[in-house]
């Protein structure tokens, strides 16, 4: 299993930078690796441990279809989701209150399939492994 956890400091209200993360369409066109096609909603209601979104993506060239439900939240503070994609990967996003405004982390959780790249040590950069 592969983790790979990121924070950033943001001078915001925290309470701004949840509802960024909290709406999905929104926040998967903040990831530069890959390009938005289509996120949608397919269970009503707000965002809540449940929620199923419906996403289409370019990576890496190719087109990715998945669904993503959430399976934790707290509102204001975290959400985490769990993908049915092959293999399957796990996001949680946090945000906390700091001093200067919000701390935000992304961490991520997946396996890699036998066949792919390995990913670089700590460190390092992706570019020489191409």
């Amino acid at each position: 299993m592969v983790r790979i956890e990121e924070s950033v400091l943001i001078r915001a209200d925290p309470g701004l930078v949840f509802r960024l993360v909290a709406d999905p369409p929104r926040k998967s066109r903040l990831d530069p690796g890959i390009r938005v096609l289509d996120v949608a909603q397919e269970t009503e209601g707000p965002l809540g441990v449940g929620s199923v979104f419906h996403y289409r993506v370019v990576v890496a060239g190719r087109i990715a279809e998945y669904r993503s439900r959430c399976v934790a939240f707290d509102p204001g503070r975290l959400i985490e989701t769990v993908s049915d994609s092959t293999p399957p990967f796990r996001v949680r996003v946090t945000v906390e209150t700091t001093a200067g405004g919000a701390r935000l982390t992304q961490e991520e959780r997946f396996a890699l399939p036998p066949n792919r790249m390995p990913l670089p040590r700590p460190g390092e950069r992706l570019g020489h492994l191409l």
